[in-house]
């Protein structure tokens, strides 16, 4: 709609600074009111400074499957400074599409080799999420809100490969396997 704005949005990196680089193109394609259609908003962003180094942590159970280590893949950086994976955010007033309560408003998080996919998803608050087990082993999905309390905590066993849960309110999510 006119008058939205373009907010960058990301956690604060420590080694540098985020910033949105988008096409003129993307940004006249933004809707006005009395153009319902939906845009399509294309761009990078880019990481300045130099590249964050990621730590891995050490696997302590099925090792076969997972590995002896796993990267934490808190910094998805190309050589290039594509950051992977970023979220912006339009400012005003909007449509939601799709529509809460709908089939396609369903957020699907994947435990696919050991890893959640995707690494990051926008979803509405309150909305549903599917979490999946894609392995042949245990997983669970321990979901941390931003102060540290535990926001859900489901098991995600190999024979039950699904399980739904509701969102909570507005605000980040860290999603953990604690097995």
């Amino acid at each position: 709609r006119s008058g939205m704005k373009l907010r960058r949005v990301a956690q604060a990196l420590t080694a540098g600074l985020i910033m949105l680089v988008l096409t003129g193109w993307a940004i006249g394609q933004i809707p006005s009111v009395t153009a319902p259609a939906p845009a399509i908003l294309s761009g990078r962003v880019l990481y300045q400074g130099p590249l964050p180094v990621d730590r891995s942590v050490p696997v302590h159970k099925h090792r076969e499957l997972c590995g002896e280590e796993r990267p934490l893949g808190r910094y998805l950086v190309s050589a290039t400074g594509e950051v992977e994976s970023a979220v912006v955010l339009l400012e005003g007033e909007a449509e939601v599409f799709p529509k809460g309560g709908t089939e396609q408003a369903v957020a699907i998080l994947d435990n696919r080799g050991c890893e959640f996919l995707p690494r990051v998803q926008v979803a509405q608050p309150l909305a549903t999420l599917e979490v999946r087990n894609s392995d042949p082993i245990l997983h669970s999905a321990h979901a941390y809100l931003q102060d540290g309390r535990t926001a859900f905590h489901v098991a995600l066993p190999h024979f039950r490969d699904r399980t739904r849960t509701q969102l909570p309110q507005a605000g980040l999510l860290r999603i953990e396997c604690d097995v």
